[in-house]
């Protein structure tokens, strides 16, 4: 009997244990050593020992106590993986009608990264499985049942609940339900990524077998139809990006070789919520899985911020809110959207997409977008005037860039979509369609348009090809518009000139051929102006080769002028047509060869050289060359009512040589002839700031300034009155009151030097004369005008500053003038002859010419030395005066003195004052032999007003009252009058003393 059965000490030494699994997978138990101790066959039963597991050191310690029927025996368990982990059970097992196994169960490991690999075999890092696991429970088994009850498992700080029941009869059957309070993912996210940073690099290794591109050679998944498995897991909370994602649900049954999901939802932040239900089951390619997906959020702005997606130039009233809802279905080869539902704030995008799970980036999509507001998107965008390219860069591994349809071989794609209306920078397009597909690099485009782009259509079609050996292709294009200016808005595009002026713009053609040589055919019209495009085009390589030719022409030049510059096209002469030819070809380098020509107006300008439009900064090196027979009528195409003196068959060119970039080129060798005058010298151009900066320093020969000027007597105009004194005159409809036009001073920033041998404008004459001009920033600084002015010199400077009330000043030192010179240079009578020192320092503020010269303010001084004052005879008056007792004849002297004749002085020197454009003067002093004289007065220039007094003292006779004269009116043709009441009294009672004198015998004195 088994009680007679005893084993007193049964030993193993150095066993080894092999546990073939049904799939053929071996467990192998080795070096053990083992006791076991039993009085008989019904126990107790005790054991102990120690193995080795995948190499790590194992201890076995158990026991059984009498086994006896329907009767628990005690049993205990516990089991060792040195520092892996542990097992302990004590409970009881029963044998009877049903055996039952039941009991605690305790596992623990510190590590359970490092216990998973010991199971396995293998040395895989699993940084999120670096924590501390423990399992406690009560378990309750049968041959048909196991259950784990009251189950508690702690996972580093992660603490859950639970039960574990599963059906071991036939197919095995497992359910599990879960209930975890919170885990910390960013710390476990974070752990992850510092062991990550502290693992030394791996080094390049062949790849394992069966591994490579995706998809290749291998074994679908499916799902097992031979165990049957249900899951309820609820976490109340997950650390996830300093948020929290609450309430994650999952609820799924796998039975039969089917999963049905029944539950999978979370709250997620910005009052997010998220769900996922359907089912999957085996098909062709694998587990395939069906089901919908729906999303609603109320605050899509702090959602967007959760997952780190950048805002910031989105208005603070969008991005609100988003709702989402789709079928989805996903296998090894494909993942769908059907059904789809998307509605962020208030557009709705509706139909569905298809992604290809390939090696080949492989997609469809099917949608359609009601409305999309993108200036409410974009309203915190800084708009630019312009479109701003990128410059293009080479490739950090030096290698060139791909050519620019390479991207169509990379990729498979079908797209239909419709769009009602899209507002993008103030304009509305609508009715928009893409229905086009691309497969094995060559894009079919069926049809893309749109019926109203901005007031314009625009519809293209066919197809482009990539690849060489594709058919070769044709793309059909057709774009057209009645009003440019709603086109060039949407475009950010800021045309030169007003867009309603252009008229009707179309744009036409078509693209033929494969990448290695495309035909192109292009037609342009736009403000009545005609340009086509033909030749070819190879992209298979980088840079493109090119062969283009570009013809355009207008009939009317001055129809041309008038839409892009608002000239008038009834003024001026007939301007004839304006033709146009460009050619660009590629050549041994990366340049192309380029040639321009322009004929118009009796002139032609030429463009020759080459241009790198493919380098990482594009340059070019050009000479330009500009002629023409007759200058004035070139002058004329933009200012049409220009009709300047003398002969106008005078010849104009103009060369220079352009290299550089599109930023920053040179201006050389540059010739300028206009008539006679001729200029050389250099520059540049920089457009790297705010406005392009212009610099040039040119040496000329004389300078002839009349033969330029209109001409009056061919309807320029009546020539200004000259006026008897040196002060700025207003013409005949006095000062204007129109707006300054001074816009043009921010438009561009010169720094400008000419050298001139002289600048004449009639018999003016400024030797050796010396320009320096700088405008920056809508400041226009003078900094030196300067020369021989009369036999003396002249330097002048100033400055403009434009602003909504421009300011002005003028600085104006003329040394050792020859009054003489300038009195004839004038066409005036020589008044006044000597050498003029004269000194101006005067600053205005206004937007007109009258405000101008209301605002002026300053002063100056003059002097002139050993000079002669033509015009008055001041020492025949004191003459005369010793020698006439007759007031009448006196009188008629006087005037006649101060109708001829000239006075030598030694000196005439004064200072003036101007105070809101009046001129005054209180200490002018004339110093002659005969006489002192003391002008005094005004000059009203705003009003253009004289009011003068000029008083003379003789020297020879003190006591005598002094001559007034005194000069009002206009500034032009001032009133002269002579006040003389006193200086008759004086010589009437002259005159008595003297007949007095006569009447009383010789010899006698009087008191």
């Amino acid at each position: 009997s088994g009680s007679a059965i005893k084993f007193d000490n049964v030993r193993i030494e150095n066993g080894t244990v092999i546990y073939r699994s049904a799939t053929g997978t071996d467990q192998r138990f080795e070096k053990l050593t083992a006791t076991l101790t039993a009085p008989s066959l019904y126990g107790p039963y005790q054991a102990n020992g120690n193995l080795t597991y995948q190499g790590i050191p194992a201890t076995l310690e158990a026991s059984l106590g009498n086994i006896e029927f329907d009767r628990p025996a005690v049993v205990s368990l516990r089991l060792g993986l040195a520092e892996r982990g542990n097992l302990a059970f004590s409970g009881s097992f029963q044998r009877g009608p049903s055996v039952n196994l039941s009991g605690r169960i305790e596992a623990e490991s510190g590590n359970l990264s490092t216990l998973v690999n010991t199971v396995i075999g293998g040395k895989v890092p699993l940084p999120a499985l670096e924590q501390k696991l423990v399992v406690h429970g009560t378990l309750n088994a049968t041959p048909a049942t196991l259950a784990l009850d009251d189950m508690l498992v702690t996972f580093g700080a992660a603490r859950a609940t639970g039960a574990v029941n599963a059906g071991l009869e036939g197919g095995p059957r497992v359910d599990v339900v879960l209930e975890v309070g919170r885990i910390d993912l960013d710390k476990i996210m974070g752990d992850i990524i510092a062991q990550a940073a502290a693992a030394p690099p791996v080094r390049n290794q062949p790849a394992a077998p069966g591994t490579g591109q995706a998809g290749a050679g291998r074994t679908a998944m499916l799902l097992p139809d031979d165990i049957a498995l249900s899951l309820d897991l609820t976490v109340g909370a997950i650390d996830y990006r300093g948020r929290l994602i609450r309430q994650l649900r999952t609820n799924m049954v796998l039975d039969d070789g089917r999963l049905a999901l029944n539950q999978l939802s979370a709250q997620l932040p910005g009052g997010t919520e998220a769900s996922l239900l359907g089912g999957a089951a085996n098909g062709d390619h694998g587990v395939r899985f069906q089901g919908s997906v729906e999303m609603v959020s109320t605050n899509l702005r702090e959602f967007a911020e959760w997952l780190r997606v950048d805002l910031v130039n989105v208005p603070a009233d969008r991005m609100r809110s988003l709702s989402l809802q789709s079928d989805v279905s996903l296998d090894s080869r494909e993942l769908l959207l059907s059904q789809l539902d998307l509605r962020v704030d208030s557009s709705k995008i509706t139909g569905g997409l298809v992604y290809r799970l390939s090696t080949r980036p492989s997609f469809g999509v099917t949608l359609t977008l009601d409305r999309l507001n993108l200036d409410a998107y974009m309203a915190a965008v800084q708009q630019r005037l312009a479109p701003v390219l990128p410059e293009p860069t080479p490739r950090a591994d030096g290698a060139s860039p791909q050519p620019p349809l390479a991207v169509l071989d990379s990729f498979d794609a079908n797209m239909k979509l419709q769009v009602g209306q899209v507002t993008y920078r103030g304009q509305q397009i609508r009715d928009i369609t893409i229905d086009a597909s691309v497969q094995d690099g060559v894009a079919t485009i069926r049809d893309v348009s749109v019926s109203d782009l901005a007031g314009g259509r625009a519809k293209l079609s066919g197809s482009l090809v990539a690849r060489e050996d594709a058919p070769a292709g044709e793309l059909l294009f057709d774009l057209s518009t009645r009003d440019p200016g709603r086109l060039f808005q949407l475009l950010n595009f800021q045309a030169p000139v007003e867009p309603a002026r252009l008229g009707r713009l179309a744009l036409k053609g078509k693209l033929s051929g494969t990448p290695a040589s495309f035909e192109v055919d292009t037609a342009l019209n736009i403000a009545g102006a005609a340009m086509t495009v033909t030749g070819s085009m190879g992209v298979a390589q980088f840079p493109p080769r090119l062969d283009l030719a570009a013809e355009g022409s207008h009939p009317d030049l001055a129809q041309l002028l008038s839409a892009f510059l608002g000239r008038n096209p009834k003024d001026g002469p007939p301007l004839g047509d304006v033709r146009l030819w460009l050619t660009a070809k590629s050549g041994d380098t990366d340049a192309l060869a380029f040639n321009g020509r322009v004929e118009a107006a009796g002139g032609m300008a030429t463009l020759e050289g080459d241009v790198n439009p493919f380098a990482p900064v594009p340059t070019f090196a050009l000479n330009f060359e500009a002629n023409s027979g007759n200058a004035v009528r070139l002058a004329r195409v933009l200012a049409p009512n220009y009709r300047p003196v003398g002969d106008r068959d005078r010849p104009f060119v103009l060369t220079t040589r352009l290299s550089g970039n599109a930023s920053a080129f040179d201006l050389a060798d540059i010739v300028f002839k206009a008539g006679d005058i001729e200029m050389t010298g250099g520059g540049g151009v920089s457009r790297s700031g705010e406005r392009p900066r212009v610099t040039a320093k040119l040496i000329s020969n004389d300078i002839v300034i009349d033969p330029w000027l209109p001409d009056p007597a061919l309807g320029a105009g009546p020539a200004s009155p000259r006026a008897p004194i040196p002060v700025p005159m207003a013409g005949p409809q006095g000062w204007s009151r129109e707006p300054l036009s001074l816009g043009g001073l921010r438009s561009i920033d010169l720094d400008l030097n000419i050298e001139a041998a002289s600048i004449r404008h009639g018999n003016y004459v400024v030797d050796s004369a010396t320009l320096a001009v700088l405008l920056q920033d809508g400041v226009l600084d003078l900094s030196t005008l300067e020369g021989g002015l009369f036999g003396g010199t002249f330097l002048a400077q100033g400055q403009i500053v434009v602003a909504d009330l421009p300011t002005m000043r003028l600085t104006v030192r003329v040394k050792d003038a020859d009054l003489r010179l300038a009195a004839a240079s004038a066409g005036q009578p020589q008044q006044i002859r000597g050498l003029l020192d004269l000194e101006l320092d005067a600053g205005s503020r206004g937007n007109t010419e009258a405000t101008l010269i209301s605002a002026m303010n300053g002063g100056g001084r003059f002097k002139v030395r050993e000079g002669v004052a033509e015009g008055f005879d001041l020492q025949q008056v004191s003459d005369q005066l010793k020698e006439l007792d007759s007031v009448a004849a006196f009188l008629g002297l006087a005037k006649a003195a101060f109708s001829g004749g000239e006075t030598p002085f030694q000196q005439l020197e004064g200072t003036y004052k101007i105070g809101e454009g009046i001129v005054s003067t209180d200490d002018t002093t004339l110093v002659a032999s005969a006489g002192t004289g003391k002008p005094t007065g005004t000059a009203d220039l705003p009003k253009q007003q004289l009011d003068a007094t000029a008083v003379f003292q003789l020297t020879e006779h003190p006591n005598a009252p002094p001559l007034t004269i005194e000069f009002t009116g206009p500034l032009a043709k001032p009133r002269t009058e002579f006040r003389t009441r006193d200086l008759e009294a004086f010589i009437a009672q002259r005159a008595v003393e003297r007949g007095l004198m006569r009447l009383l015998p010789e010899g006698t004195t009087t008191t």
